[in-house]
């Protein structure tokens, strides 16, 4: 009954249900594009690995350059790799571009070089055939390369017969050995992986590699550091390491979206801003709207209705607001962040997921409760508080009295023409019978 009242008092106030969910629409899409398109997409959805948070970014720095990362020269990661205490596992990898051709024509596709163990460190398991074996790293191995899953569906429909089937790699056979999960892309973009097959003294001093690693459980961060900086002080009396070179170890979500973490938290800053001034608004219509219904509030109080009936009634009302609201600039939030990312370079990040989750839906189910109880709760404890109580109910009364002294006097003026009417009877009665007894 309370909800076909609230459906009915809708009705009665178009401008101000309008503009509600103008306000509504207007701040919470924007809450949702950035949530769902940017903060959720880059901050809070886990890597697509084991652990995600046992993975590291390895690197090298240069003060004397003024350069934060170098990257990796392979005779580094090779004595790192084979005695550090720390890690679970380390990997390295060069992006590279190839031209590929065989079945299906010739194309340009995006690789990676990786070192043998670089599934190992993500924790990815094949989906077809095998990983990459410490042999296939060695000079002179075999040509062997490992599709990712989205590449495989693309390129050979998800065919098992692609296995073991050969490519020509600018130019050069390999011989596909293996299938892995779509999170092998993570590794600069690749939609293939072969193997990296550097020698230690051809790549001394070429700082070209990009490291990852996995701490073993229960080690921190600090201490991995403290590790690889007593074996790079080691290599630089030896003579790998160059001089003024430094170990630089990140977690790998901080490292890729480090740089746009402040002016994104800004920009979620302003939104915020912008939702607390669009309940101001709303709460002084819902406030507005409110004592315009003095006179309604008292009828209900009058027949009964308590302080916390009206006020339960009123958060009703700005809860369905919200929904409807919620539910609207929910849709505008999932067409805005397909506009964002349809615009967005192709080289963003393989991993990042843009889908709404759990995460989002719970996001707009706390934006649209928290927004009701802001932009409602003060115009429903005034409405119903005790001194606007003795004010609707006092309009209450004079609305219902004042009709009532009328009906009054028109029952009287009623009356007064019936009795007339009789009288006029009787005298019409008295003139015909004399006019009879003269005749």
């Amino acid at each position: 009954m309370q909800k076909v009242y609230f459906y009915n008092s809708l009705g009665y106030n178009e401008v101000l249900r309008n503009d509600f969910l103008f306000f509504r629409h207007d701040w919470l899409s924007g809450n949702y594009v950035l949530f769902r398109g940017i903060f959720n997409g880059y901050f809070l959805r886990p890597l697509p690995f084991h652990d995600p948070g046992q993975l590291v970014r390895f690197d090298v720095r240069a003060p004397r350059w003024n350069l934060d990362y170098v990257s990796m020269a392979y005779p580094d990661f090779h004595a790192w790799r084979e005695q550090n205490s720390t890690f679970q596992g380390m990997a390295v990898a060069d992006g590279e571009s190839f031209n590929l051709s065989g079945e299906g024509g010739a194309t340009r596709v995006r690789g990676a070089r990786v070192s043998h163990d670089m599934a190992d460190v993500l924790g990815l398991q094949p989906l077809l055939g095998r990983d990459f074996l410490p042999e296939d790293d060695e000079p002179g191995a075999p040509k062997v390369v490992i599709l990712t899953e989205g590449f495989w569906e693309e390129r050979w429909g998800a065919d098992p017969e692609a296995l073991a089937q050969t490519v020509r790699l600018d130019s050069e056979p390999y011989v596909i050995v293996g299938v892995l999960p779509e999170g092998a892309s993570f590794v600069e973009g690749a939609r293939l992986w072969t193997p990296l097959r550097e020698e230690l003294e051809a790549s001394s001093g070429n700082y070209f590699l990009t490291g990852l690693g996995r701490l073993r459980a229960g080690v921190k961060m600090e201490t991995a550091l403290a590790d690889l900086e007593r074996l790079h002080e080691a290599l630089k009396e030896d003579g790998p390491a160059a001089e003024d070179t430094y170990p630089v170890l990140e977690g790998v979500t901080d490292r890729e979206t480090g740089g746009a973490r402040a002016p994104l938290l800004a920009l979620l800053a302003s939104v915020i801003l912008l939702l607390l001034i669009a309940c101001a608004n709303i709460a002084g219509l819902m406030l507005a709207r409110s004592l315009s219904r003095g006179k309604e509030i008292g009828i209900r109080v009058a027949v009964g209705a308590g302080r916390g009936r009206v006020v339960r009634q009123l958060l009703t009302e700005s809860l369905l607001l919200a929904a409807l609201g919620g539910i609207g600039g929910a849709v505008l939030g999932l067409w805005g962040t397909s506009v964002i990312l349809a615009t967005v370079p192709e080289d963003l990040p393989s991993w990042m997921d843009f889908g709404a989750d759990l995460r989002f839906v719970l996001f707009v189910m706390g934006a649209v409760g928290s927004t009701a109880i802001l932009s409602g709760l003060y115009p429903a404890l005034r409405a119903g508080g005790e001194g606007s109580f003795s004010v609707n109910l006092d309009a209450a009364t004079r609305s219902t009295t004042a009709p009532s002294r009328n009906r009054g006097l028109q029952t009287d003026k009623n009356q007064h023409s019936t009795q007339q009417g009789s009288c006029h009877c009787t005298g019409d009665r008295l003139r015909s019978g004399r006019d009879y007894a003269a005749g």
